[in-house]
Formats: C-alpha cells, structure tokens, sequence
C-alpha cells in the first residue's frame, strides 16, 4: 500500500485526503521528524466521501496536544495515541466514520522488560492503556504547565492485576496548577525535582495507585491551609501536657476559664496573690570601669542601673568589685560607693580595696549609723563613685562592679 505523505506542523490545521472530488480517498501518512506540540486543533477527513468508502492513516509522529485536540473522520484521538506510532482504519457506510486504531506493537506493546516514554503535557490528559502502552512509563520532559495536567489510566481493555509503574524524572513546573498521576497529586516539588513513582494494579474494576518515595517540602505548604478538623479535638480551655517529673504519654490539662496560666502539676488560677511584692524579681548588672574612669571615679562616676519610672525605687541589694591590678597600686581617696543619683549619702561602700597591688574581690557593705540627710530617692539611677576625691596613680588598674538590685514599687498599699 502506498500513502501520501503530509509533514506536519503544530499550526497544520486541516487535512482532507480527498481527490478526484472524493472519488477516492488516498491512505496517508501523518509525518513529523521531531515531537512537535499543537498550537491549534489538528483534523483529518473527507469533505464529501462516497459510500462505501474507506482509506489509513499511518502515523509515524509524536504529537503533544498542549490543550488543542486530534480528529480523524470526527473521532478524537487521546494523547497516547499521538504520541505514538501507529495506524487507524477509517471505514465510511455513508451516514458514519467508524475509526479503528491499530497501534505499532513493535514500538508500544505492553511488555515487562523495557520503558516507555511519557511525555507529561502542559495542560490537559495524557491516557495510558494496558495492552497498548508498556507497564514502566518514564517521565522526564521538562515542561511548565498552563494548566491542569494528569495521567490517566484506562480501564479499556483491562483485566484483573493488570499494572503501571510510572517513575517521574521532575522537570515538571506546576505553578498554579496540578500534576496528578493515576488520580494521586504530584507536590509542586516532586513535580520539578523528581525522584517519586507511582505504582498502580487494575482490581477488576477500577485502578488503585499509590506514591512511591518523594518528599514533604515545607515551602509546598501554604500557611493556615491545614485545617482544625485535621486534628483530634479537645475540651475548651485544655492543652496536652506533661505534669510528671519524668518522660510519659501526654494528657489533656482542662482550666476552668480563659484566665488559668498552666504550670508544673496543671492549671492554676492567674491571680494578684501570683504577683504579690515578696515576689518582686531581682535584678544583676556587671559593669566593665577603665583606668581612665577609675582615676576621675569622685568628680563622674558612672551608672550600674537605670532608674525604672515614677513611684519606682531602684534598691541595691548586694555589690562586690573585681579588681585587676595593672602596674601601680591607686594611692589616696581608696573608697568606693554605691549610691543614688542626687542622694547626700551612699548605700553600700567598700574601704580600700582601690588601693590592693594585686587582682583580688572586693566586697561592698551596708552603710550604717545615723543618715542626717537623703540616702534613696525615687525614679532615680545607681551609680557608682569614688567616696572622697579622685584616686592617684593606679597605672593600668581596671575594675567590674557586679551589682543585686531590685525594682520596688512605691504604690503599693
């Protein structure tokens, strides 16, 4: 038999392989070198056929719908079936085409040995059919898809443990779209990185698939797109937890209202008793002092805590001073004294420990005895000085003053 061969393109358009004024209709062959993708619908048929009537089209191309379709004689041809080769008996009784495909079981049967090629498609349904397609299907053309885009399975033809094993290569870009192979979705990225299949057996009546490897990837899921009704629920007002002091199965701690805080043995109530000032929290500051300030302490000083507000008190409890002895004692005025800023006397001292020719820990004492004028005053800073005058000398001398203070409030009844 001989065919008239037409080369086609993604634009062909229309086919009639009528001549002497469909007289006759030559048999024909659908040719393309290289897989070409339709950017229209593609239609081969008669105009006007005379009863009985028949003629073949041999298809030797690999054709990608890419959303448009393929006809012969008003029969749609799926995407497995132009992506292969192959040929279709085209009979004609004079009221309807009946179209039969004979696809090439040299280059398509269905056999375990070897790999078929998928060519996933940027939009639409590519269908694969036992007998005609083989059993491992290979996917690994890069495409982006325009839109929604699948695998099918035909139940055509299929019998009982009939199976697909289909390997995904990634190279799919899904966008805003879905991939979805033998009814199961394909993430966004196992589309593109590949590395997943999916395995699926005919049970007689329908096809059951599963996913074989991929992955979860935390940016495949958007936020707030799992839903509360995935999760078991609980009673108001209750967590899980673990209320023992050693590893064990979580139980359900239920509070009584909105304003219960959990804790070590479960709910209690949030109450001012929790915040009473026996409670009040205490504080600890190291503060680094050069040579420099060391040497001008009585005339500036420096601060160790900022004063907290109004009808506030920022009270030292405890200070001791970490003396790093440079290359010459300090020599006179070797007090030093913690006060408030604008106080006429200092809370805590401590006597001589400027003058140590060694490194050594200071520790800072109460003040004692009669206070004739102010000592603590409100919403004002601590601060460290040198007690009587500028010390002398004390080459290379440094000092850190580590200071316990708390905040009181002034307020309270």
């Amino acid at each position: 038999m001989s065919f008239i061969k037409y080369t086609i393109t993604g634009s062909t358009g229309t086919i009639n392989p009528s001549i002497d004024g469909d007289l006759q209709i030559a048999s024909i062959e659908i040719y393309a070198a290289t897989q070409i993708t339709l950017t229209q619908g593609l239609a081969i048929a008669p105009t006007a056929p005379t009863a009985p009537t028949g003629f073949v089209v041999l298809w030797n191309a690999s054709v990608l719908l890419g959303g448009y379709s393929v006809t012969i004689c008003g029969q749609t041809i799926n995407q497995d079936l132009a992506d292969s080769t192959g040929q279709f008996l085209c009979s004609y009784d004079g009221t309807t085409w009946t179209v039969q495909s004979y696809p090439d079981q040299i280059n398509n049967s269905q056999v375990i040995k070897g790999t078929g090629t998928l060519n996933i498609i940027n939009t639409g349904s590519v269908t694969l059919t036992t007998g005609i397609d083989q059993n491992y299907q290979r996917a690994s053309n890069t495409v982006t898809l325009t839109g929604n885009s699948d695998v099918s399975l035909s139940t055509a033809g299929a019998t009982e443990n009939d199976w697909f094993w289909i390997r995904l290569d990634g190279g799919v870009t899904v966008g805003a779209f879905t991939l979805s192979v033998a009814g199961i979705a394909i993430s966004e990225y196992d589309a593109l990185n590949g590395g997943v299949s999916v395995y699926a057996f005919f049970d007689g009546t329908t096809w059951r698939a599963q996913q074989m490897g991929g992955s979860i990837n935390a940016a495949d899921i958007p936020d707030g797109t799992i839903a509360v009704t995935k999760f078991a629920s609980i009673a108001a007002y209750s967590t899980y937890a673990n209320s023992t002091a050693s590893p064990a199965v979580p139980t359900v701690e239920t509070a009584a209202t909105a304003n219960d805080v959990l804790t070590a043995s479960g709910f209690a109530k949030l109450v001012a008793a929790n915040f009473a000032p026996s409670l009040a929290p205490t504080s600890i500051v190291a503060v680094n002092i050069s040579n420099a300030e060391l040497l001008d302490g009585f005339t500036t000083g420096g601060t160790l805590a900022a004063a907290a507000g109004a009808s506030t008190l920022q009270y030292p409890i405890a200070a001791m001073m970490r003396l790093e002895f440079g290359s010459a004692a300090f020599t006179t005025n070797l007090t030093m004294k913690i006060q408030h800023v604008g106080a006429s006397n200092a809370i805590l001292t401590q006597v001589g420990g400027l003058g140590s020719a060694s490194s050594n820990i200071f520790y800072f004492v109460p003040v004692t005895g009669t206070i004739a004028t102010s000592q603590l005053i409100e919403n004002a800073d601590i601060e460290w000085r040198v007690a009587t005058g500028n010390p002398s000398i004390g080459t290379g001398t440094t000092a850190t003053i580590f200071l316990i203070y708390t905040t009181i409030s002034l307020g309270l009844a």
